[in-house]
């Protein structure tokens, strides 16, 4: 018996766990999806038996209901045919109410007729279709009879039992389609009890599905979680030896994973941090004993740079002393080199002034050459002007009287034509005068400009030999500034270093210190190290 419920069991453990490792989302939608499902087959259920009972309803309502309204159609019209067969007995002999009621009577007939024809046209049992069968032969023989009383003959048949026959047919329909409605709604309730029992067994069904789901996903969230809540707790409190069973790879079994890893890595840390505690206080110790030596070096040091520092001091006096002395002869050197330079410039202003006027006479000169040009000019024209009076003399004197007028113009111009030829040989003995004297102010000018050429050579000259002197004495006295420089600098690095020997020991004060209070740090961090359970 043990051994076959052993692979049950096995079997039932495996879905477990298969279950167990799902995410829990998915437990969750799980159950739910699996009440949606049930609910959803359970409402397409009742939807699909409810459209099974409507379709019974209307084949009541379109067969039995029917199927007895025209049994009550044919029930009035016999009524009325029994009706008028009275009614034609009770008349006699009267032909005319005879006839009118035969009318009406025929009438009632044929209604009975269509009705039953409609009635043999709907869905009928064997029994049914049995008494139908019984009633058409009684209405036959009615029919039958009612033709021969028409046609003057005798009727054979009994009236009375042909109604009866009739009536009984016709109430026997009745009963049996009555009987049938009550057949069809009986088995419409018997239809809608058993949909009722079966959505209640399908939602019974999914119900205890899905609560047990439910109460599985619940039994594996919570199974699992409670070790780990007790191993955070333990955390809490300091117990780092509590291990976290990791069981599922769902959320719970990620987070229970993740809890171990971090109960590792705390443990490692807490015991790193013991071993850095213990390193901690050796080393506070050996900075104590290194910062005792580094303030005797720095006491030394600090003594060593005063004295450097007197000396830098007299040294940087002496280059400053000297600095200034090169100075003073630097600016009357720069003196010197500026009255230099504005001689020089004064020599260069006159070499301008000599070039300019030179060329001003130049341009004299020349201009005095034009006007002998022209002059010449002038008198060539008053030469020709002289020839042209004369001929114009003697061909007045060919002409005789009438050319005496033309001999006095002719004469006038001549004389005018002399005029201007004396006049132009005066102009043209000043012009030659000017520029026989522009020429020898042009030779005086040359003559000063060469001599200041010379002078302003000289000032330049003087000018370079002031600017070198200048340049040295400059360098000279940017070296020395260099040199006082220097030693003030090197008397700054030299206190600097002094400064820092101070600082030093402030610093080394300060650092012991503070390694007293690593030390009690130290101390600290090993007694709270000491609170964790990590061995």
């Amino acid at each position: 018996m043990s051994s076959e419920a052993a692979p049950e069991r096995a079997s039932s453990n495996a879905v477990v766990g298969w279950f167990s490792d799902l995410r829990v989302r998915t437990k969750i939608l799980a159950a739910m999806s699996l009440v949606t499902i049930f609910v959803t087959a359970a409402c397409v259920l009742a939807v699909a038996r409810m459209g099974d009972m409507d379709s019974r309803l209307d084949e009541v309502r379109s067969t039995n209901v029917t199927n007895l309204t025209l049994l009550g159609e044919i029930r009035g019209h016999q009524a009325l045919i029994n009706h008028y067969a009275a009614a034609r007995m009770a008349v006699g002999s009267d032909r005319a109410a005879q006839a009118s009621i035969g009318e009406q009577q025929a009438a009632a007939i044929k209604g009975l007729d269509e009705t039953l024809e409609r009635y043999r046209a709907q869905p009928k049992s064997a029994s049914e279709q049995k008494t139908l069968d019984d009633f058409t032969g009684f209405w036959d023989e009615y029919t039958g009879a009612m033709a021969d009383i028409a046609a003057g003959r005798e009727p054979t048949i009994d009236f009375d039992a042909v109604n009866n026959g009739m009536e009984t047919s016709v109430a026997k329909l009745a009963a049996e389609t009555a009987a049938s409605a009550d057949a069809a709604v009986a088995d419409a309730h018997d239809s809608f009890e058993s949909a009722r029992r079966q959505v209640l067994i399908v939602l019974g069904v999914g119900l205890l599905l899905s609560i047990a789901l439910s109460v599985l996903a619940a039994r594996s969230i919570t199974r699992r979680l409670a070790p780990v809540a007790e191993a955070m707790e333990a955390m809490a409190a300091g117990d780092l030896t509590r291990e976290v069973p990791v069981e599922g790879s769902d959320e719970i079994g990620m987070m229970a994973r993740s809890v171990k890893k971090a109960t590792l890595s705390v443990r490692e840390t807490v015991s790193a941090m013991a071993d850095s505690a213990q390193l901690l206080a050796q080393s506070t110790r050996e900075l104590s004993r290194v910062n005792d030596q580094t303030v005797a070096g720095s006491e030394a040091v600090s003594a060593g740079a005063g004295s450097a520092t007197n000396s830098a001091d007299e040294v940087s006096y002496n280059l400053q002393t000297v600095a200034t002395g090169a100075d003073e002869m630097s600016h009357a050197i720069q003196e010197i080199s500026q009255s230099a330079v504005a001689s020089a410039g004064v020599t260069l202003e006159a070499v301008a002034v000599v070039a300019e006027t030179t060329e001003t006479v130049s341009k004299l000169g020349a201009s005095s050459q034009e006007i002998g040009d022209v002059v010449k000019t002038i008198t060539a024209i008053a030469e020709q002007t002289n020839l042209l009076a004369l001929n114009a003399t003697i061909e007045a004197a060919r002409a005789g009287e009438s050319g005496k007028g033309f001999a006095v113009v002719a004469s006038e111009v001549k004389d005018l034509a002399q005029e201007t030829a004396k006049a132009t040989e005066t102009i043209s003995g000043r012009v030659q005068a000017i520029q026989a004297d522009t020429e020898s102010a042009v030779a005086a000018i040359v003559r000063i400009g060469a001599v200041i050429e010379r002078i302003n050579q000289f000032q330049t000259t003087i000018a370079s030999a002031v600017e070198e002197q200048t340049a040295t004495t400059t360098e000279m006295n940017r070296n020395v500034a260099t040199a006082a420089a220097g030693a003030k600098e090197i008397a700054g690095n030299i206190g600097q270093v002094s400064s820092a020997a101070e600082q030093s020991k402030m610093a080394v004060a300060a650092g012991q210190q503070a390694a007293s209070e690593l030390a009690s740090l130290a101390d600290d961090l090993h007694r709270l190290v000491g609170r964790f359970a990590f061995k």
